[in-house]
């Protein structure tokens, strides 16, 4: 995953974020942008440790990711994909301003959703 995590910086200039406690330095999980399987659409996506779950961690990190996506990157659009029973990834996802826009087969994974948002949407939001 490294290798892949590597390849996709070296190819487009972005990817996902290391997540740390800015106190301790500690390791949390990743963040960012990448392309959305094998498309030439761009998804945000947060993995982050379950001890830290319900913390705004995920929230904050995916909102940095769609200022980048927007403000630096210039990208139009932004997706994330997310299985129907995560509850709390939909939350977030929604927190952030994305909307539900259809079920589709993607990660060899059936029946995910995929959220949108899209760059006029974004600045409304701030």
């Amino acid at each position: 995953m490294l290798r892949r995590r590597v390849g996709h910086w070296a190819a487009h200039g972005f990817g996902m974020w290391a997540v740390e406690w800015r106190a301790t330095g500690a390791f949390l999980g990743e963040a960012g942008l990448q392309h959305f399987d094998g498309t030439d659409d761009i998804e945000v996506g947060c993995y982050l440790a379950r001890s830290t779950w319900g913390r705004g961690i995920a929230t904050e990190a995916g909102s940095a990711a769609l200022r980048h996506g927007f403000e630096t990157l210039g990208l139009d659009r932004i997706v994330a994909v997310v299985r129907p029973e995560n509850a709390g990834s939909k939350r977030v996802l929604a927190k952030l301003g994305l909307r539900f826009a259809a079920i589709e087969d993607h990660y060899g994974i059936r029946d995910v959703e995929v959220w949108e948002i899209a760059r006029g949407d974004a600045a409304t939001r701030r």
